[in-house]
């Protein structure tokens, strides 16, 4: 894991000099943060922000990290990524556990973000194999206070049998249980 965690370092330097030159804007954030994710898709191995993103920690448990996707998820890229999250996905064992970390999911996120998660439910959908039976359960991490607003947002793709399989965890219970689940 220490390449991940080197690519990711390198990034989010990458990113803050990307800031240091373009100041944050207070409006339009969209757009400033779509040109940058394009940029590191173009400067850095998207393979290895693939892995560091989206990889089985064991034969029955399976990680995303949406702190890592941000940083380079652009609707010219989403293709590769969706491919990358259900190849992972399928290559896990029958039950296995999906744990998503939404550490600093917010609103624009969400609706910045539609097309990757639509994408990715049509995808599984599509596969031949039934994904949402193959996986045991869900935990989602770090969940937003306005979850049920995502609920609401992401109905009309998501399966009763996937929405029957999510457990939320609290923030104030999130870092100790994704800690001890990525660092061990």
């Amino acid at each position: 894991m220490s390449d991940s965690n080197d690519v990711v370092n390198d990034v989010n330097k990458f990113k803050e000099s990307y800031y240091d030159k373009n100041s944050k804007n207070t409006f339009f954030k969209k757009s400033q943060k779509q040109e940058l994710a394009e940029q590191i898709s173009q400067n850095f191995n998207v393979e290895q922000l693939l892995k560091a993103s989206c990889y089985m920690k064991t034969n029955t448990d399976v990680i995303i990290d949406y702190n890592v996707i941000k940083l380079y998820a652009a609707a010219s890229n989403y293709d590769v990524l969706v491919k990358h999250m259900v190849t992972v996905c399928q290559t896990a064992n029958s039950g296995f556990t999906c744990h998503l970390n939404l550490n600093s999911f917010t609103v624009s996120a969400a609706e910045r973000h539609k097309d990757l998660v639509k994408s990715y439910f049509k995808a599984c959908m599509d596969t031949g194999e039934n994904l949402s039976e193959k996986m045991g359960k869900m935990n989602i991490y770090y969940t937003p206070s306005f979850i049920s607003q995502l609920k609401t947002m992401f109905s009309a793709f998501i399966t009763d049998e996937v929405r029957k399989k999510v457990t939320y965890v609290e923030k104030k219970n999130s870092d100790d249980l994704w800690n001890a689940l990525v660092n061990n």
